[in-house]
């Protein structure tokens, strides 16, 4: 399924994502830059492999996250809530590489002098689109992309 219009044109327009993780009864928050997969959905981020957020992964792959801008009124907060895991097949860390640079040029230096970094591939199998407080409609659209599920589901 290609990913849809509303949920692309938010990943272009927000470069920072809040990845929740747990792991043994602690939940925590990271905020990460994020690149924007091939198929127009998945994520792509770079981190430590010693930080508390990737060691809670390799042992609960399932992961949740937000990606919304500051809003000074309550009135504008825009943005996706998500489902997902670290991608079962990781690409290349070139490839995974090249994509992310290409969003974030100025980042060449930080990967260049970040050996114990290495860039990770966020399938998101689950998304719902946040509108502004207050603003809801009867029906919300959310998305499942999940490959294990007979076919992708679009609820409205």
């Amino acid at each position: 399924m290609k990913t849809p219009i509303e949920i692309t044109s938010l990943l272009r327009k927000y470069h920072v994502l809040h990845l929740a993780t747990g792991h043994q009864n602690v939940i925590q928050s990271a905020p990460l830059y994020f690149a924007v997969a091939e198929n127009g959905r998945d994520l792509i981020f770079i981190s430590a492999s010693t930080s508390a957020h990737m060691q809670a992964i390799r042992t609960q792959p399932k992961i949740a996250l937000s990606i919304a801008p500051d809003s000074p009124t309550i009135d504008s907060v825009e943005g996706i809530q998500a489902h997902g895991r670290l991608h079962r097949k990781q690409p290349s860390q070139a490839d995974l590489c090249a994509r992310y640079l290409a969003r974030f040029p100025s980042a060449q230096s930080m990967v260049v002098n970040a050996s114990e970094h290495e860039f990770h591939l966020i399938q998101v199998t689950w998304a719902r689109v946040i509108t502004p407080f207050g603003q809801r409609s009867d029906s919300e659209t959310e998305w499942t992309f999940d490959d294990s599920l007979p076919k992708t589901t679009r609820q409205t």
